[in-house]
Parts: structure tokens; sequence; C-alpha cells
């Protein structure tokens, strides 16, 4: 491709955000489950995963820190904010998830 690595990155980073932003009419994710797949969109968290794993990857992630690091999803709920506390501990958390995923995906 005629385009330069990071022109690539954003568009790749683009199209994973467009596939975390599809929900199904009338299923609406809580505002702490967005908070926390929308961080992970953002953050480059899905730039190595594919457009068809993007939804598989956002319901294991939110289930990975909704139980190891139910401290997030408490504070963003009582605050509507991610505090810099959670936002390392949410850092953590998509890091070792990220890794479990992409490991089980090799098998």
């Amino acid at each position: 491709s005629d385009l330069d690595k990071a022109t690539q990155d954003k568009l790749i980073q683009g199209e994973r955000l467009v596939e975390t932003l599809k929900q199904p009419q009338y299923a609406t994710l809580p505002v702490s489950e967005q908070v926390i797949i929308l961080y992970g969109a953002t953050k480059g968290y899905l730039a190595d995963i594919t457009n068809k794993q993007v939804h598989r990857f956002n319901a294991g992630v939110t289930n990975y820190i909704n139980e190891k690091y139910p401290a997030i999803k408490e504070g963003i709920q009582a605050s509507g904010e991610l505090s810099n506390e959670n936002e390392e501990l949410l850092k953590k958390g998509m890091g070792e998830y990220k890794t479990v995923f992409l490991g089980a995906e090799t098998l």
C-alpha cells in the first residue's frame, strides 16, 4: 500500500472502532461497559484483533474486567468517571485479557 505505517494504523483503529460501536438494537450496554470497550478501542488494544474478533474480544474483556477488577465498574458507576487509579487497573486488565485472548486464538 502507498500509505505510511501511521496512516495504516489509524485506518485500522477506525475500522475497529466502527465494529466496537455496532450494537444490537434494544441491547445497549451499561455505561461502565461502554467505557471499558471504548477505552480499549481508542487506546490501541484492538490493533491486532481482526474485525471478526472485535465483538468477542469486547464481550470477553468486559467480563474479565468486571470479575478481576470490580472496582473499575463500581468507580465508574459511582462517579461517572474513570479515575486515574482505575485507569491504571484498566490498562493492566486489558493487557492481561488481550494476552489470554490472543493465546486462545492461536490454539
